[in-house]
């Protein structure tokens, strides 16, 4: 991807994403490689790179995500600690929504690596909503049927890892670029449930929904104002990256 000729904007990527799913017995083990490699002195904000998920681009594609009102807004902003919102995508480290995530370069100079034009992660899901077996009921009008046909529900367990660049010293070279750098690697673990809505009645051509509670219990690199690496967190989010 490039910014187009006589653009007010210079930046480039490329990207790769290999998504794997695998079946395992009665779990679904789910994988995500994501790799992206960035250049340019003015990439605009929304098309950035972001840690924890989907950037402003995206989130605006998404009919939900642009919706004033549909998530509370003190979900959605990004300050010393963690947030209750994320929408997959981008790096996809969800237990770091909302996060500006500081990092300390060599000379001492803060850095907020929340999202940045270079990086890479690896995310990992396995599925095990099948091993519950539910008791079979007679259902004379076609409820049951019909919910299964309509709803997908997926309960799993997570793991996220990747790291992201950030940029260090006074612009350098032919480009004018800043010195690239790579922050420190970070990651997350926890537990989540999805439930994607695939139809909806005479409105056919609506996409399936998804919608998901995600609980990243465990970070290797947690913020200033906490003091357990294991504790509670929650987020809601929309759609799935695998």
């Amino acid at each position: 991807r490039s910014s187009t000729l006589l653009s007010d904007y210079n930046f480039a990527h490329v990207r790769l994403t290999v998504v794997n799913k695998n079946k395992l017995g009665k779990f679904n083990f789910n994988t995500r490689a994501f790799f992206q490699y960035g250049t340019g002195s003015n990439e605009p904000k929304e098309s950035t790179l972001f840690l924890a998920g989907a950037n402003p681009e995206e989130m605006m594609d998404n009919k939900f995500s642009r919706s004033a009102g549909f998530f509370p807004n003190e979900w959605m902003g990004y300050g010393n600690t963690t947030n209750n919102f994320q929408m997959g995508g981008g790096l996809n480290l969800r237990g770091y929504a909302g996060y500006l995530v500081p990092q300390e370069d060599q000379n001492g100079n803060l850095h907020f690596v929340y999202k940045g034009n270079s990086g890479a992660a690896f995310n990992s899901e396995l599925e095990f909503d099948q091993l519950f077996k539910f008791i079979r009921v007679t259902d004379q009008n076609g409820i049951i049927k019909w919910a299964k046909k309509t709803f997908k529900l997926n309960t799993y367990l997570f793991g996220d890892i990747g790291v992201i660049n950030y940029e260090e010293g006074a612009p350098s070279g032919p480009s004018n670029r800043w010195d690239m750098k790579l922050a420190d690697f970070r990651a997350d673990a926890g537990l989540g449930t999805a439930i994607t809505i695939k139809k909806w009645g005479p409105l056919q051509t609506v996409d399936p929904l998804t919608i998901r509670f995600d609980m990243p219990m465990l970070l290797n690199r947690i913020p200033a104002v906490e003091t357990n690496y294991i504790k509670f967190r929650w987020l809601v989010g929309i759609s799935r990256a695998f």
